[in-house]
């Protein structure tokens, strides 16, 4: 038997005590057959056949479940009428304070989608207010706003979000690399890249999983943009470097093995001219072969152009979806689309559904709007400015993957930091699938 708690919220009740007893008239409860939830709130649990306790023979008939906190022997949750059919592999999901679901068998994988947000607004520098402000002191003006939005106090608040939900896949956007170089070169015609790492969103949020005792690693890392400026430090030296690197990429946890990896980048794109020169500002995706449960699926994450550029944003979409549609594995495709799911902005999200993918929050909610973008550039607005759901998660899969929940992560007021930060400027989105029975 196979059996999930959760809490009232629908998140798993990772390391509680479960335990079955038959449920007889007139005796006490005898909870003899128990098990430990994993950290997606689930145990497998054996009932041996007693027929000596029993009136039935076998295991079949209606049992009590029980749900402690080991650590404090606190009850969790209690559950009656049990209805256990010995015959066959029995499923079970017990929500904390709700009746018991009956489920069919199948392994589940929970995949979450978070744009870090790169700390400051990139237009700034693509497309300044004012153009005849010098790209040094732009550059500077948007560092300052990177320094302010203080990536190390959000990366705690995310991956607090992380570890609340123990996602197997995680697709990454905005994963920010900035490195410095002083004195700089690119006035020169940057023969010597900046190499000196001012601040890597990646390894600092490794670091924060891992002091939460999380082990993630990443399996892909697909580089977008990678553009280097000169910065005005306002100092007697000469002018310095900043090199941005932007990324997109695929975090698993431990214990999900990975293979056929794919970093890419779209060749769609938009030319832009900075500081009077030419440039092209390239998007990335990225994907992998994931094992999980036994089960294998196909899983992509991508960061779309904005909807500024719709033409090249749809012809970015069509490229995955030309790459998907050749794919024999289920797939799941999540990211920032930059492609209001309520239809306000772009048409790119039904061109994805008009191609058969299967967006994971209208399976679960008719009444909840998902909004997941965008707060103001400098994180500290309220109340919320969400107003448009951009960050998505679809499936594609002949046998189904069954949807079993979705959430929004970080969008609330409490979700803030203690200097009163947003985690990012997107919400998060989580989701909880189960793959097909037998297959």
């Amino acid at each position: 038997m196979f059996v999930t708690v959760v809490h009232s919220d629908g998140t798993p009740a990772a390391g509680s005590t479960v335990a079955f007893s038959r449920s007889i008239s007139g005796r006490s409860p005898n909870y003899q057959w128990v098990g430990t939830t994993d950290a997606d709130g689930q145990a497998q649990i054996h009932i041996a056949a007693d027929a000596v306790q029993f009136w039935r023979s076998g295991a079949s008939g209606y049992y009590l479940a029980r749900a402690t906190d080991p650590a404090s022997g606190k009850v969790l949750g209690e559950w009656g009428s049990i209805p256990i059919d010995g015959g066959r592999e029995n499923h079970f999901t017990l929500p904390i304070g709700g009746p018991i679901q009956i489920q069919p068998p199948g392994p589940q994988v929970i995949v979450m989608t978070q744009n870090l947000y790169l700390g400051t607004d990139i237009n700034r520098i693509l497309a300044p207010a004012n153009p005849e402000i010098p790209i040094p002191v732009l550059a500077a003006q948007a560092w300052a706003v990177v320094q302010q939005t203080n990536f190390p106090e959000r990366a705690r608040a995310i991956a607090d979000e992380i570890a609340s939900v123990r996602p197997h896949l995680i697709g990454l956007q905005e994963v920010s690399l900035f490195r410095i170089q002083n004195p700089g070169d690119v006035l020169a015609g940057n023969p010597v890249p900046a190499t000196e790492v001012a601040i890597d969103f990646l390894a600092v949020l490794l670091a924060e999983l891992e002091a939460r005792g999380l082990t993630y690693r990443a399996a892909a890392i697909s580089e977008g943009v990678d553009i280097e400026l000169p910065l005005f430090t306002g100092q007697t030296t000469p002018m310095a470097d900043i090199r941005m690197t932007d990324r997109e990429v695929i975090l698993v946890r431990d214990g999900v093995q990975v293979g056929n990896i794919r970093e890419e980048k779209f060749q769609a794109r938009v030319p832009v001219t900075v500081g009077g020169l030419p440039v092209q500002i390239p998007r990335a995706w990225a994907s992998v072969e994931a094992k999980v449960a036994g089960r294998t699926v196909r899983f992509f994450a991508t960061h779309l152009e904005t909807g500024a550029v719709e033409p090249v944003q749809r012809l970015q979409a069509g490229e995955l979806l030309q790459i998907i549609g050749a794919e024999p594995l289920p797939v799941i495709l999540l990211g920032d689309f930059n492609s209001d799911a309520l239809g306000t902005t772009t048409q790119t999200y039904s061109d994805l559904v008009g191609a058969g993918m299967t967006d994971v929050w209208n399976v679960v909610y008719s009444d909840r709007n998902g909004f997941t973008g965008s707060q103001l550039e400098n994180l500290l607005n309220v109340p919320s400015a969400l107003s448009k759901r951009v960050d998505l998660i679809f499936t594609r899969s002949p046998d189904g993957l069954e949807v079993l929940g979705a959430d929004v992560l970080g969008d609330e007021i409490r979700d803030r930091t203690p200097s009163g930060l947003w985690p990012s400027d997107h919400a998060g989105v989580v989701a909880w699938l189960r793959f097909p029975t037998g297959k």
